[in-house]
């Protein structure tokens, strides 16, 4: 084998490799691309929530769950084996 046939068939796979990167890094660059200019679109918002006017704090009531809870629910059925 000549030299410069040897020397283009060394070339031929580091070509490959380069222009295979370069081709999938266009494919990833041409999908991050977005379409037309976004607009966002025009929303009514409230100067302030509606139940800003009767909120109070919870006032948690832990006592009633003392011992059989289950009979809040007045039911036979969840007190049987």
């Amino acid at each position: 084998m000549s030299f410069l046939r040897q020397r283009a068939t060394n070339l031929r796979f580091p070509m490959r490799i380069a222009s295979g990167i370069s081709f999938l890094s266009m494919l990833l660059f041409a999908g991050c691309t977005v379409g037309p200019k976004y607009r966002r679109p025009a929303a009514e918002v409230p100067a302030a929530y509606k139940e800003v006017g009767d909120w109070k704090p919870a006032q948690p009531n832990e006592q009633n769950l003392d011992g059989n809870w289950w009979e809040l629910f007045q039911d036979p059925q969840l007190n049987g084996p």
